[in-house]
């Protein structure tokens, strides 16, 4: 909507993340100038941006391009959304790039462009009620790997409780010795 598209509701939720190798332990900051970041999707290195992400972006033609550039130590991370990344990564490199960071950056609902009224309409009519968590179940039963999870703690915060909370930031923690698990410990 950002880029002066008219979309039809949502048919999937997904969020943006830098993937990294697995068994890369360094966790590579949105904050970092340096970053080298491969790419393949103008609109995501753009709302990287507008989330304050930082980095060396360098823009391929392909997903596979950008993703095996990074298999090539050639960019750090690759930026793409955690949907079609966890479905590509996994037909072409056997799960090989994880999710480094994903904090910060934004959601995204997908959904298509509505260049054509019949089928838009058909669109907005079929898609209009569905809710998020039975997006999320629908994505899941197709391959995703997050389902909904009613227990889950943000899914049952009302829209100006999750502002709150996104305007927050960072929270630190941090392990008291004095606490469980620790307290159960003795120095010998």
């Amino acid at each position: 909507k950002a880029f002066g598209v008219q979309l039809t509701p949502p048919y999937a939720l997904t969020e943006l993340a830098l993937f990294s190798e697995s068994g890369n332990l360094y966790e590579h900051s949105t904050d970092d100038p340096r970053t080298r970041i491969a790419a393949a999707n103008e609109v995501a290195v753009s709302l990287y941006r507008n989330r304050g992400g930082q980095g060396v972006v360098t823009l391929l033609h392909t997903p596979l391009a950008a993703m095996a550039s990074v298999m090539a130590g050639e960019a750090d991370v690759y930026l793409g959304d955690m949907l079609s990344t966890a479905y590509l990564s996994n037909k072409l490199f056997n799960n090989r790039l994880v999710v480094n960071q994903s904090a910060r950056l934004p959601d995204v609902e997908v959904g298509f462009a509505f260049t054509q009224p019949i089928l838009g309409s058909l669109f907005e009519r079929a898609l209009k009620g569905v809710s998020q968590c039975q997006r999320a179940k629908a994505q899941y039963f197709w391959g995703d790997m997050e389902a909904c999870d009613l227990s889950d703690f943000r899914s049952r915060l009302s829209d100006a409780e999750l502002a709150t909370l996104d305007k927050m930031g960072e929270v630190e923690l941090a392990i008291s010795e004095d606490l469980a698990p620790y307290a159960f410990f003795t120095n010998h």
